[in-house]
């Protein structure tokens, strides 16, 4: 009886131990106009997402599980436990006068840019830029992606002429 308890602690133990990960982090940003794309343009522009910086929360949650940084090929390998998590690019973090500092340039062009509002920078800072479960050690590929003529700025929309 005491050998199948140990069994069965040490397979419980064993069962909530750390699964280990690799995240691979690529930037998207689609196809934004001009001359007639070939098929590989339409596709738009993939590159990795190299010496970056996320937060994992657990699903929902708000505390930060983990502080990552992408090596240059994009990736980070490590353990996590079992579970759904989010990713949050790092400047989400930052106060909204930083954030403001960053964007200065697309904010002072009116005639191209048009700034949403320091409301918009609070709700994109809520939301995940990429949710997923880990079950078991694997590989999981995350896609961030971009918008024409502003990238991965925030609450920024381009007005300016538009590309035919």
């Amino acid at each position: 009886m005491k050998l199948l308890f140990l069994l069965f602690t040490i397979l419980s133990i064993y069962g909530c131990s750390s699964q280990r990960q690799t995240l691979v982090f690529i930037k998207h940003t689609p196809y934004c106009g001009g001359a007639r794309p070939t098929p590989e343009m339409a596709r738009g522009t993939i590159v990795m997402a190299s010496k970056s910086k996320f937060a994992l929360t657990k699903k929902g949650g708000k505390k930060v599980e983990n502080w990552i940084i992408t090596d240059t090929s994009g990736t980070w390998t490590g353990k996590l436990t079992a579970g759904n998590y989010d990713v949050y690019r790092a400047d989400k973090f930052l106060p909204n006068e930083e954030l403001m500092k960053q964007l200065k340039t697309f904010i002072t062009d009116s005639t191209n840019y048009r700034f949403s509002g320091e409301k918009c920078l609070e709700l994109w800072k809520k939301e995940p830029d990429y949710s997923f479960s880990v079950s078991n050690s694997g590989s999981i590929h995350v896609e961030l992606k971009g918008k024409c003529f502003v990238g991965f700025t925030p609450c920024i929309e381009y007005i300016g002429p538009k590309v035919q």
